[in-house]
């Protein structure tokens, strides 16, 4: 499972260049800005707005997210919408405990060391 959160930009930012140019409409802006939160789990992916509207994607049949099935699967995007406000709902409670330190093979230690990544610090 994994979960992401996207806060929505702030509207002073649109203000400001209406400010600068008049005869820009910030109508479409406005409209969109929104909170966005989403869990993948496996090939799914359920989108959370704060407008209200979601979205569900298999992401194995449709990388580009360009086909919604919620529509057709409300029960399943019903369950991953329980399953994330629960997720959140745990976090900001606090009872999410912090995990050791990461474990990395010898291959991925390779891999990191050629880019530049140190791990030498954590092996002491």
């Amino acid at each position: 499972m994994r979960l992401s959160e996207y806060p929505f930009a702030r509207r002073i930012h649109v203000g400001y260049v209406a400010l600068g140019y008049p005869d820009f409409d910030s109508s479409p802006f406005l409209r969109a800005l929104r909170a966005l939160r989403a869990l993948r789990m496996g090939t799914l992916k359920y989108v959370w707005r704060s407008d209200g509207s979601s979205a569900l994607y298999d992401l194995a049949d449709d990388p580009g997210e360009l086909v919604d099935l919620a529509a057709k699967r409300p029960e399943l995007a019903g369950a991953l919408d329980t399953e994330l406000r629960r997720t959140v709902d745990t976090i900001r409670s606090g009872g999410v405990s912090r995990g050791g330190p990461a474990e990395f093979s010898d291959e991925t230690r390779a891999m990191l060391d050629a880019l530049g990544y140190s791990l030498a610090d954590e092996d002491s």
